[in-house]
């Protein structure tokens, strides 16, 4: 009797459990068609998930590893384009025109400044690597992160061009392999281009009154390699630029018969180091996070003047020539972006030392261009076997149907 009790309290149990079971997955299912009707989805169907954009990095260098890794990380599709046979952009040595990196080449910023987030560079290394190390942490960073296969090497880009509005708005690519014609091109359909080209891309040059009828030998630093070839040669560097005409000028001046650079303002010369330190952590130990950035926009030309030329031991720029900009002008700088950047300090090394020594003579601006040298506009005349644009890039994408930089800015001229 007892057993016969306890199967039909079994059998209740299990028929209770059973309709508590229908009653819950009823209520599950109403709340979903519910869910389902307030958005627009038949029963049953299954939320997709978004497709994953499809963006086209243009460049190899720094700039377009680091946006490759950024969108992967986002979730998205990169199909990378790079014309050169590395990943490094401009900081892979080469001879000849797709090459724009001279021997003697090294960072003006130091390398924590440089290094990518979570990838620091070996801590033996020094604090301004070499274009080699550089290259090669480059590389190493794209392996790393898996952005080699990414990338279509070898591969230009001849036009990117936008289609339609809004939700509809997409890009289509042209692209085709280094150095093939118009029947090896192919075209790619993307939702986003991301111009990597650096601000390397298109040698700003200027022209004087006679520059065509000099005899000898013009070019741009990025046509640079090496001062070998300008051995018992009298060289003019043009423009002292953020660094490489400065560092071009004391390379040169190690083999050439004399080397003049010419400025048409006064510079502000600023050493690598400060007390043992690179200058840029220097500054940020000591002065930035207690000036106000625009009281220190008119005081750091001075400041970096003076320890420039005493530190290094030469006494007064003024003494070897190299003119520092007016003091008066200075003090009447306002916060406004050309003014500024025409009193960017440039990174100096060595060069005081070069210029005390004779190695490297200051000269103003230029006048006009004659057969064997060129006339100064205080009206010196000095005969050049070569001369040396170093005026800066223009930020361009010739050809590629689309803007780069702020509206307007296309072709601004990087001092």
């Amino acid at each position: 009797m007892e057993l016969a009790l306890a199967i039909v309290l079994g059998l209740v149990a299990v028929l209770v459990l059973l309709l508590a079971f229908s009653v819950v997955r009823e209520l599950y299912w109403d709340s979903r068609r519910r869910r389902a009707a307030s958005c627009g989805q038949a029963p049953g169907d299954e939320e997709q998930p978004a497709p994953r954009k499809v963006v086209a990095v243009i460049g190899g260098g720094m700039s377009g590893l680091v946006c490759s890794k950024r969108m992967l990380d986002e979730g998205m599709t990169v199909v990378g384009f790079e014309r050169a046979d590395k990943l490094g952009g401009l900081w892979v040595f080469r001879e000849g025109p797709e090459g724009k990196t001279y021997s003697s080449l090294r960072a003006n910023v130091h390398k924590e400044r440089l290094e990518m987030e979570g990838f620091p560079m070996p801590r033996s290394w020094p604090r301004y690597p070499s274009h080699w190390q550089l290259a090669e942490y480059l590389n190493a960073f794209a392996e790393h992160f898996g952005l080699v296969k990414a990338y279509k090497m070898q591969t230009e880009v001849v036009s990117c061009v936008c289609y339609g509005h809004g939700d509809e708005q997409h890009w289509i690519v042209k692209y085709r392999p280094v150095g093939e014609g118009a029947d090896a091109e192919k075209t790619m359909r993307v939702d986003a281009v991301a111009m990597c080209v650096g601000q390397t891309c298109t040698p700003f040059v200027p022209t004087y009154p006679g520059q065509d009828a000099f005899q000898g030998r013009i070019l741009h630093t990025s046509q640079y390699r090496g001062q070998a070839e300008f051995q018992g040669k009298r060289v003019l560097v043009v423009g002292a630029g953020a660094a490489s005409g400065t560092d071009v000028a004391q390379d040169l001046s190690f083999g050439a018969k004399q080397v003049f650079l010419s400025v048409r303002r006064g510079v502000i010369l600023l050493p690598r180091f400060l007390g043992g330190k690179p200058n840029g952590e220097w500054f940020e130990r000591n002065i930035w996070a207690f000036v106000p950035f625009a009281w220190m926009l008119r005081l750091v030309a001075l400041m970096t003047n003076m320890m420039t030329y005493e530190s290094f031991g030469t006494g007064s720029a003024d003494h070897h020539g190299i003119k520092g900009p007016p003091v008066v002008e200075m003090f009447r700088l306002k916060l406004d972006e050309c003014k500024i950047s025409d009193l960017t300090a440039t990174d100096c090394c060595n060069l005081t030392q070069r210029v005390a020594m004779g190695a490297v003579r200051m000269k103003g601006g230029i006048k006009s261009f004659e057969a064997t040298g060129v006339l100064f506009e205080d009206g010196s005349f000095e005969e050049l076997d070569a001369v040396v644009w170093a005026t800066g890039f223009n930020r361009d994408c010739v050809g590629l149907g689309c803007h780069v930089g702020r509206e307007g800015e296309e072709s601004k001229q990087l001092r």
